[in-house]
């Protein structure tokens, strides 16, 4: 008796699914959160002063962490410089401005996937992310 091997073949890209996510991006860029996002974050990289604090304070976040890493501390001047920083970043018009547009994507990107979801019956976007290795996901 011969045994039938079933051979696997790939099985072409739902093309209408791709365009329909193609559709989905293109709707999402030409959306005004969408716009205003991209603008908030153009606007700080064309700031100067705004990227200069950016900039310094990622250099003392990071001799701040070799320090700890290291048992020690940041000198007193650095960490005064780097609360400092933090604090006039985070009061910056460019930071807030972003938060808000970035918040804006957020809550637009959470509707989106509450629509699909609710079309497939299962949530979206927790499915579409890679696991984690391990037993438990």
């Amino acid at each position: 008796m011969k045994t039938m091997t079933k051979t696997m073949t790939a099985t072409p890209p739902d093309t209408a699914v791709f365009e329909a996510a193609t559709t989905l991006a293109d709707s999402m860029q030409a959306s005004a959160v969408w716009r205003e996002f991209v603008s908030a974050q153009e606007a700080a990289k064309a700031d100067e002063q705004f990227t200069w604090m950016l900039v310094r304070q990622n250099e003392l976040a990071a001799m701040q962490n070799r320090a700890q890493g290291r048992g020690e501390g940041l000198d007193g001047k650095s960490l005064v410089e780097l609360i400092a920083l933090r604090d006039r970043i985070q009061k910056h018009g460019l930071y807030l401005r972003q938060q808000e547009a970035g918040s804006a994507v957020l809550a637009l990107l959470q509707r989106v996937n509450e629509k699909i979801s609710e079309a497939l019956g299962l949530d979206f976007a927790s499915n579409a992310a890679p696991r984690r290795g391990g037993c438990c996901g």
